[in-house]
């Protein structure tokens, strides 16, 4: 828990993110970039035509070693 954030809501997938955050209207979304179903470029896209007023921090765990 940090001071003044809050989690609104959690999606484990593009399309639950697409249902999730019109509802909510966060005001920052994290993003995985690789997410079942639409994929999270997609549902970034997506969610920045219905909510401009949100913004959108992207990233992504990669499994591979360095």
């Amino acid at each position: 828990n940090e001071p003044g954030l809050e989690v609104a809501g959690e999606a484990a997938s593009g399309e639950q993110a697409l249902l999730l955050g019109p509802s909510l209207q966060p005001d920052v979304i994290l993003m995985d970039v690789k997410m079942p179903g639409i994929g999270g470029v997609e549902a970034t896209r997506r969610l920045a035509e219905a909510m401009p007023q949100s913004r959108v921090l992207m990233l992504t765990v990669s499994e591979e070693e360095e």
